[in-house]
């Protein structure tokens, strides 16, 4: 008996019929056989996949550039071009303009989280929320706040001249570097002044975000806003055909039907019928472990008599694992932002239209 043409079936308008490709080659028994199909079909899933990574997530809690400027200026001029930095004069500046704390928190390269943590090792507690509030220059001076302000301004301090936090002198120089040890603070204030000064080229600037990362603190403070650009693509094509759906079905999970929270359940938690996780991943090791959460909850969908679906992208899924697994758990019903309009093609989600009127 001849095989199905695997990549005819894959290529296929009908969804369907990629069930048939994905089914058809696990249930080959010669394990060369199904490798080759799994090649062929693996090579049209990632024709689909499109890199994710050029969309950087933004939040209303990011300064944006002009506004950040304002404050570094402010910060240039009340420190008298960073000549005045002693303790007292920094928490003085800190208690009349509190907005400049996000110039000098930035000048030790230090994240918000990270800097409430040192400020707990000096005897302060506080927390990332209040120095994010401070940053915003939200609220008025209250006496908690000048404590927490001078604790900024001693830690600055402290940590630029190498007094505070310094690198254990044991460490091998060939395998650690100080956070210090960067163009602007690597001589201490002499070093801010002359970066302030303008004696940063591009060349440094480049070589600094070859060790930090273009966008890397934003992409960190805000990840999740990359997996919702998937999931509010897939929100819109649902209500564009009227489909009915829950992005929220926790009661799902109390009741012991699934593992963890489908991204979306259709129609609705009271009548279940179809189960679609929406997964971005621009790193295989990210793919790998949201492949594995979307094969727990297909397992638990098909159990409760449920149609599991995926829509993935970003250039992780060209793993081998993770797309081999959710393709497998998904029996082929896995999509993309390319080709998202084939999701409501499926004869399930078909069934489902007008349900959002009901």
């Amino acid at each position: 008996m001849s095989q199905p043409d695997f990549d005819a079936l894959a290529r296929s308008a009908d969804p369907t019929q990629w069930r048939t490709a994905i089914d058809g080659a696990f249930a080959l028994l010669d394990e060369a056989h199904r490798e080759a199909a799994l090649r062929t079909l693996r090579s049209v899933y990632e024709e689909r996949l499109a890199p994710q990574f050029q969309a950087v997530p933004w939040g209303p809690t990011l300064a944006e550039d002009a506004d950040f400027r304002r404050t570094y200026e402010t910060a240039k001029r009340l420190t008298n071009n960073f000549r005045n930095v002693s303790s007292d004069e920094l928490r003085a500046v800190m208690e009349e303009e509190p907005h400049t704390a996000m110039v000098f928190r930035l000048i030790l390269g230090y994240t918000t989280a990270e800097l409430a943590a040192a400020l707990k090792l000096l005897g302060v507690t506080t927390s990332k929320a209040a120095l994010d509030t401070i940053e915003r220059g939200e609220g008025v001076l209250t006496p908690q706040r000048r404590t927490v302000i001078g604790a900024v301004a001693a830690a600055v301090t402290g940590v630029i001249e190498r007094e505070l936090f310094a690198l254990d002198e044991g460490l091998p120089i060939n395998d650690f570097r100080s956070r210090l040890d960067k163009l602007d603070t690597r001589e201490g204030w002499p070093s801010v002044r002359r970066a302030a000064s303008g004696g940063v080229d591009y060349g440094d600037l480049l070589y600094e975000r070859y060790l930090d990362g273009s966008w890397l603190a934003v992409r960190a403070a805000y990840s999740e806003k990359t997996g919702e650009l998937i999931e509010d693509a897939v929100a819109d094509i649902l209500d564009e055909n009227g489909i009915a759906y829950d992005r929220n079905p926790e009661e799902l999970v109390r009741r012991g039907i699934f593992p963890s929270r489908p991204d979306f359940v259709l129609p609705s938690v009271e009548n279940p019928k179809v189960t679609i996780e929406a997964k971005g991943a621009n790193d295989g090791g990210t793919a790998r472990d949201k492949a594995a959460r979307i094969a727990n909850v297909a397992v638990a969908a098909e159990a409760a008599g449920l149609t599991p679906m995926a829509v993935i992208d970003g250039i992780g899924w060209v793993r081998r694992d993770a797309l081999v697994q959710t393709l497998q758990a998904t029996h082929g019903l896995t999509f993309s932002l390319s080709n998202l309009e084939a999701l409501v093609t499926v004869p399930e989600i078909v069934a489902l239209y007008g349900t959002a009127h009901d």
